[in-house]
């Protein structure tokens, strides 16, 4: 059914340099192939992650974001709402990459701390 695909919110463990890595991989797919992302946890503290499955097709969105997919109101009432002021500005930075083999994947398993992939 449209619309009830799970979304998981996942409290992200950052690294020593604050640093989240996330990583999406199939290692028998072209000798191996994947996804990463990284980012600042304090820049983007929320990680969702969706799914869609269905009998044709598997969908994972990676999203992560300065706000939950739960709504504003809900985190206003939970006191981690964050807004600007008027005149106020943020920016954030993220790393996307692909992993184009099953060594390029071991590595930033292995830099990352990340059991194996």
């Amino acid at each position: 059914e449209p619309g009830t695909e799970p979304v998981f919110l996942l409290d992200l463990r950052p690294g020593p340099d604050g640093r989240c890595a996330v990583a999406f991989v199939n290692r028998t797919l072209a000798g191996g192939l994947g996804l990463y992302l990284r980012f600042r946890k304090h820049e983007l503290p929320w990680f969702n992650m969706w799914k869609r499955l269905s009998s044709r097709e598997y969908v994972v969105g990676f999203e992560p974001g300065n706000c939950t997919v739960q709504g504003r109101v809900r985190q206003r009432e939970r006191g981690d709402l964050r807004q600007l002021a008027p005149q106020e500005t943020a920016s954030y930075g993220m790393e996307i990459g692909v992993l184009g083999s099953r060594e390029e994947i071991d590595r930033f398993a292995s830099d990352e701390g990340l059991a194996p992939l």
